[in-house]
């Protein structure tokens, strides 16, 4: 009995210690326009014509921590073949009340948000502008961590073509 007693033991001291894998968040497009126009591309990306010099796209996004506690949203882009950022990025929808105050963890003029304890679940808007057309195009990277350690984080790419040609 004794010597079954033990390696039970061992195991359920294991199998307790080595918590499920946590899910990792998630990024949702719910949302992609053009200039204020009327036509939807987030379900659609293959149609996404190239964008030219002042041009705008509203990005509404879903982010979802998958039932855990959402930690950090980042965005960056990267100019693929170019140092100088070709898009100009803002946020124009924020959920304010879900938003971390200490300016360590909440950077917006740097595309960081830090969020509160006990938000899961939250939409963010941002507006990207194009500044600059390149000849590879322009990606913008989402990235979503939530509380757990041993969790990933989600990351979204978009990836935008831009052109100097005139519409006929």
């Amino acid at each position: 009995m004794r010597k079954l007693f033990f390696p039970l033991l061992s195991l359920c001291l294991l199998t307790t210690a080595c918590k499920d894998s946590v899910p990792s968040p998630t990024i949702e497009m719910e949302g992609l326009y053009i200039n204020d126009g009327e036509m939807d591309y987030a379900r659609q990306m293959e149609a996404l014509p190239p964008l030219k010099v002042d041009d705008e796209l509203e990005i509404s996004l879903k982010l979802d921590g998958n039932g855990e506690e959402l930690n950090t949203f980042l965005v960056k882009e990267e100019t693929l073949g170019s140092e100088v950022n070709a898009v100009a990025i803002d946020f124009n929808e924020l959920p304010e009340e879900a938003l971390s105050d200490d300016k360590e963890f909440t950077d917006k003029d740097n595309g960081k948000l830090g969020f509160k304890d006990g938000v899961s679940q939250t939409k963010v808007g941002l507006r990207a502008k194009v500044q600059q057309v390149t000849e590879d195009g322009v990606k913008l990277k989402f990235y979503l961590f939530s509380k757990p350690v041993n969790c990933e984080g989600a990351k979204y790419e978009l990836e935008i073509k831009t052109s100097d040609k005139q519409d006929d």
